[in-house]
């Protein structure tokens, strides 16, 4: 279910585009990791069942997908107010919205296609 129409004109949309599609990319990667998974019956070894369940519920996959699916809506929300507003002036005023769609991408920083010039724009929308 990802989510790469970026097609909104130039503005904070476009300056973002290469990390949301990145983000997007990761996100894909989480959900197929879960479902993965899912299907394979993968346990961790724990020392108790309540070890094993508190594990499942902070980083299950199930906990996995819920948060895709809810990284994916704020990703959609922002991409669809940026297409709406970008005809009002917003100088001077901090985009919140944009801003969260760079921390999210941020917590993939250890990846190879990361690109740290993004950790920038926190300040810049900041």
């Amino acid at each position: 279910m990802s989510t790469d129409d970026l097609s909104a004109p130039p503005s904070r949309c476009a300056d973002l585009e290469p990390l949301v599609k990145f983000l997007l990319a990761r996100l894909d990667d989480d959900e197929t990791a879960a479902r993965g998974h899912m299907r394979s019956g993968g346990i961790l070894p724990f020392e108790s069942i309540g070890q094993a369940a508190d594990h499942g519920a902070r980083h299950g996959p199930l906990r996995v997908l819920r948060e895709v699916a809810a990284k994916r809506s704020m990703v959609q929300m922002w991409l669809s107010r940026s297409r709406t507003q970008r005809d009002r002036t917003g100088a001077g005023r901090p985009d919140v919205a944009a801003a969260m769609v760079v921390a999210m991408a941020a917590v993939y920083a250890e990846h190879p296609d990361f690109d740290p010039s993004w950790l920038g724009a926190l300040e810049k929308l900041g």
